[in-house]
């Protein structure tokens, strides 16, 4: 029979996963339906997301003609886009336990959302006052990404607190171009691209100045956030320099 590949898998329903010790069928749109054992039972899951090595056409059935066949796109969560629980994997659930980790969680990021997992969000559930069901939804993504943002802005207050013993600052040092963020509504969101259709990297408080990097013709400021670059609006922000 016909095989090849995980990264050849062709978009035909139907077809058998292989990895190794494990199996699972093909069921369209980049997903897979596999048994995982007594603690999940039979689940969907997403193929980019998983070990799998090879696919085959099975001989018991009847796939009829397949030669239009196009090449099968996976699909990948972001987090945030989908309700997480006990038994979910993706990049998305690796995403949430890096989170949880960075507010003080000891996970193993593995992708897959465990009993481990669900006591960490349980745990920060409890401490932003939400319900403590273990479901990661809309509520507990708001909190957290508003929980981390708060966890940014105070390691960067840290780092850039601390004097450069190193080497004296020169007056042109002094006077770096900054970004003041203005908001009478709250927090402000960087994103990572100048303009609302890009996804949010975090959300920083009024009043928070960060690195400037370049200024786009909509207005839209880059700036340094982190290791990254990211985007705030002009409507929420100021140049400045100090």
């Amino acid at each position: 029979m016909e095989w090849g590949t995980i990264d050849s898998l062709l978009e035909i329903v139907g077809l058998a996963l292989f990895t190794d010790g494990h199996v699972g069928y093909y069921v369209g749109d980049g997903y897979a339906v596999e048994w995982r054992g007594f603690n999940y039972g039979c689940v969907k899951t997403v193929v980019k997301e998983r070990t799998w090595k090879y696919w085959a056409k099975l001989p018991f059935i009847d796939y009829g003609d397949t030669s239009a066949a196009q090449p099968a796109e996976t699909v990948a969560y972001t987090l945030g886009s989908r309700l997480l629980k006990n038994g979910s994997v993706g990049g998305d659930v690796k995403t949430l336990q890096e989170l949880l980790n960075q507010l003080g969680a000891a996970l193993e990021v593995d992708g897959d959302f465990g009993s481990k997992t669900e006591a960490a969000v349980k745990a920060f559930q409890k401490k932003a006052g939400l319900k403590q069901d273990g479901l990661y939804g809309n509520l507990t993504h708001t909190a957290l990404m508003a929980a981390i943002a708060d966890n940014d802005v105070g390691q960067q207050a840290m780092t850039e607190s601390q004097p450069d013993s190193e080497q004296d600052q020169s007056v042109a040092e002094q006077n770096t171009i900054r970004v003041l963020i203005k908001s009478s509504g709250g927090k402000v969101n960087i994103r990572t691209g100048n303009g609302t259709s890009y996804s949010r990297i975090t959300a920083v408080a009024p009043g928070t100045t960060l690195e400037y990097v370049a200024s786009a013709f909509n207005g839209w400021q880059a700036v340094k956030i982190g290791s990254q670059v990211g985007w705030v609006s002009g409507e929420y922000s100021e140049i400045t320099s100090e």
